[in-house]
């Protein structure tokens, strides 16, 4: 089975590889990232914020692919200590940026208002402000799978909601849609 996997791959997807997974039994096939695409990570939030700093912070300490910008959307907060990290990030970091959008919660409409404002991305990443990145190569992996002709948008389980206390598919990526 792998040999024959391994020509297939060879022919249809050259930059592609086979890797053993832990369980020993099955496989998992990496594709490589073509080029260096920005991709918009968009972060919806409304208070909470030590919600989206625990976010925030995962993406730059566990992220190995840096070709990123932030995009949070700010759903009418109100608690002083949200306006200020806010404020503070944006001045930490030149690849963040902030919306206020203060309308009733429509988590299409806020993500629609980003891509079209804000965004310069290649690729959107939309990613909830209740989760936090628990493997560094899950942005390769997402971008890597939406490069594919046949994708048009990719579900990765490599983050945590931490609201719901269960592992689930946080962010999703989109791909020739925008």
């Amino acid at each position: 089975e792998e040999k024959t996997l391994s020509q297939y791959l060879s022919v249809a997807y050259p930059n592609s590889k086979i890797e053993k997974n832990k369980d020993g039994i099955t496989n998992t096939v990496k594709y490589e990232v073509q080029g260096n695409p920005l991709v918009s990570i968009i972060i919806p939030m409304r208070d909470k914020v030590e919600d989206t700093k625990k976010c925030i912070d995962s993406i730059f300490e566990k992220t190995s692919y840096h070709h990123f910008e932030i995009i949070i959307v700010d759903n009418g907060s109100i608690e002083t200590e949200t306006k200020e990290y806010l404020s503070k990030i944006v001045k930490l970091h030149d690849n963040i940026c902030v919306i206020n959008l203060d309308i009733p919660f429509n988590y299409s409409t806020i993500n629609n208002v980003a891509i079209r404002q804000k965004s310069m991305g290649e690729l959107v990443v939309l990613l909830n402000n209740d989760t936090s990145i628990i493997t560094g190569d899950w942005l390769e992996g997402m971008i890597s799978y939406a490069q594919l002709k046949h994708v048009g948008s990719v579900f990765h389980s490599a983050c945590r909601c931490d609201i719901w206390k269960r592992w689930s598919s946080c962010a999703s990526l989109l791909s020739g849609c925008v």
